[in-house]
């Protein structure tokens, strides 16, 4: 995750030069890469333009770049951060150190965030483009994180975090929004610019909490989480939106309340909470245990019964809609919590 300031990790990248001609071979996907001095590389994979070169390498999918080539391109700022979605199909988005970002490649769903669903071969700066994220970057936010998901499937979408503390999502918005938190009469349609994920705003706006970081599980029907900076409480907090197949909402609610159009339900986002299952020792069989917890994270139940560290990462090991789902959040004082799938 991208953070601002003294926070940002001090990441330093291979220097690569630029190889030349490419030659081309098969393989399934593409990559780019980020230098030290702020220059991108790309190869691989680019029937729908991902390698942002400005051509697209027409075939069946075995038409791929092989050697590692400079994008030639210039950005408003140095580019320092990187992602891309990764698969045949792929997308790519870059962060500068002005707050700005750009994308190329594969937009069948509006990922791209361009205000439309055409690829395009060479980087754009998507907050140029008129959305309620180019609205909060004219007033002085900056774009600090920002990943993209799907993978080979009809569900690619992307989310944004700036250094504003608002989260901005565009994308396929199926089941009626669970998957962006972006709530939609429509039962499946595409945002094709980054939208905000005002819900989320909302939940927090109480306490003027900010989101500092932004997680996902991944995959086509991801589970996401904010880190927040608690606001006037100064308590860290997590909220979550998204899939609950498994129950890593990490909120003890139903799995299978369907989203319809009026509403997410369950799955609009909201505080996590945590179970502490109590002095298990003093149980009997088939009875609860004593002093048994599960509550928010700074709910006066856990005063002087557990001490909580700042959130600081949460992983997740989730790609496809079948797989099993665990997830891990970890804390400053080296506590770990678990949520999802409990199989085995």
């Amino acid at each position: 995750n991208a953070l601002t300031g003294a926070n940002r990790p001090k990441i330093k990248m291979f220097t690569m030069s630029n190889s030349g001609d490419d030659t081309l071979n098969e393989t399934q996907y593409n990559n780019i890469a980020l230098d030290t001095n702020g220059n991108l590389y790309s190869w691989g994979h680019n029937d729908n333009g991902q390698l942002g070169r400005g051509f697209n390498d027409a075939g069946t999918g075995a038409t791929v770049r092989t050697k590692a080539c400079k994008v030639n391109f210039t950005f408003n700022g140095t580019p320092i951060y990187i992602v891309s979605e990764g698969s045949a199909q792929s997308s790519s988005f870059c962060i500068t150190n002005t707050g700005k970002l750009y994308a190329w490649g594969h937009n069948d769903r509006g990922q791209l965030g361009i205000g439309s669903t055409n690829d395009t071969n060479v980087p754009t700066e998507v907050t140029a483009v008129p959305s309620d994220l180019k609205t909060a970057v004219d007033a002085g936010a900056k774009v600090v994180h920002v990943y993209a998901l799907g993978g080979n499937t009809a569900n690619r979408r992307s989310l944004v975090l700036t250094d504003a503390g608002k989260v901005y999502a565009c994308g396929r918005n199926s089941s009626y929004g669970v998957y962006l938190g972006i709530h939609s009469s429509t039962a499946d349609l595409n945002v094709t610019t980054f939208t905000e994920v005002t819900l989320l705003t909302t939940a927090m706006n109480a306490t003027n909490e900010k989101a500092i970081s932004l997680w996902t599980t991944g995959g086509d029907t991801p589970t996401h989480y904010v880190i927040t900076d608690g606001g006037d409480t100064t308590n860290y907090r997590v909220f979550s939106w998204g899939n609950n197949s498994h129950g890593q909402l990490g909120r003890n609610v139903q799995t299978a309340v369907p989203s319809d159009a009026t509403g997410l339900g369950v799955w609009a986002p909201a505080e996590i909470l945590i179970q502490n299952y109590g002095d298990m020792e003093q149980m009997t069989a088939n009875d609860t245990p004593v002093n048994e917890i599960a509550n928010t994270m700074y709910h006066s139940d856990w005063t002087n019964k557990h001490k909580f560290g700042r959130p600081l990462a949460i992983a997740s090991n989730r790609y496809h809609t079948t797989d099993a789902c665990q997830v891990l959040l970890l804390d400053d004082l080296g506590q770990i919590y678990i949520a999802g799938d409990n199989g085995g």
